[in-house]
């Protein structure tokens, strides 16, 4: 019973560190973006493309926390249906 917690919560811990290190680069990407938006120089077709890149970078934090769903899921149908046959 022991095993099986220790097995959930190294698992779990994997599974935060994933999310940290994917998600670590793009909170200040975003944030740069957002800071060159302000910039009064820039052309119009300047703010087109960085719209666009902060558009394609919150789609791939949602994809992110999809796929780690998924994996969180998956990980723990075989603790859950483990604990079932005991």
């Amino acid at each position: 019973m022991c095993a099986e917690s220790n097995s959930g919560s190294a698992r779990s811990e994997v599974i935060k560190l994933i999310r940290h290190r994917l998600h670590e680069p793009l909170g200040p990407t975003l944030l740069v973006l957002q800071l060159l938006l302000r910039e009064e120089s820039l052309s119009p077709q300047g703010v087109a493309l960085i719209r666009m890149l902060q558009r394609s970078i919150k789609e791939e934090v949602r994809a992110i926390q999809e796929l780690l769903s998924i994996i969180e899921r998956f990980i723990q149908e075989p603790v859950q249906a483990d604990s079932r046959t005991e």
